[in-house]
């Protein structure tokens, strides 16, 4: 797949600038502005469908910023949770915390996601992102539990609500916390 590496490489930040970027794209082909991924059972799959080339280029730029967030996925912030579950599947509190939630690791990927992709993509096509993900964010909450500080480019709390296990209970349910921290 032909793809527009150097003029993304202009738009990351100076520490990802020096990213192979094109291993992103290894499953991909091109075939005019659509972009196609092979299917399992043979034949190709349309993946994207751009406007022009502008618009694949900016489908590209979103495509290796979600790929490099999930990278930052793995650093997480010194911001503490509420509550962190154990291997076990059991939890720990803390007396002290910024987060009153559950541990979501998926907190930080998003974020830094966000952050990279503010400075080129459109105004309406970053918001479309923010809305993206604060709806991922809250895909286990009966009520809303985030929001996204446009302004601050990170998720807030919106509410006390608690997370749901896959089983519609809340998170951590009672007794499931073994232990008290801070």
């Amino acid at each position: 797949m032909e793809y527009f590496d150097d003029w993304i490489k202009e738009r990351l930040p100076d520490e990802l600038a020096g990213e192979d970027i094109s291993r992103y794209f290894e499953e991909y082909d091109l075939n005019g502005l659509t972009v196609t991924a092979m299917s399992e059972l043979g034949g190709d799959i349309p993946v994207y469908e751009a406007k022009d080339e502008n618009d694949l280029r900016l489908w590209e730029f979103d495509k290796v910023c979600r790929d490099l967030s999930l990278k930052a996925g793995n650093f997480h912030s010194p911001k503490k949770w509420r509550f962190t579950k154990t291997a076990a599947g059991r939890y720990i509190e803390r007396k002290t915390y910024d987060y009153d939630a559950v541990e979501d690791t998926r907190l930080y990927t998003l974020e830094s996601y966000l952050r990279l992709i503010k400075p080129v993509l459109p105004p309406e096509r970053w918001e479309a992102r923010v809305r993206e993900n604060v709806a991922l964010m809250n895909r286990w909450y009966l009520s809303p539990h985030w929001d996204y500080d446009r302004e601050n480019l990170c998720f807030i709390e919106v509410s006390a609500s608690r997370a749901l296990s896959p089983g519609g209970t809340e998170e951590p349910e009672l007794g499931a916390v073994i232990k008290v921290i801070d």
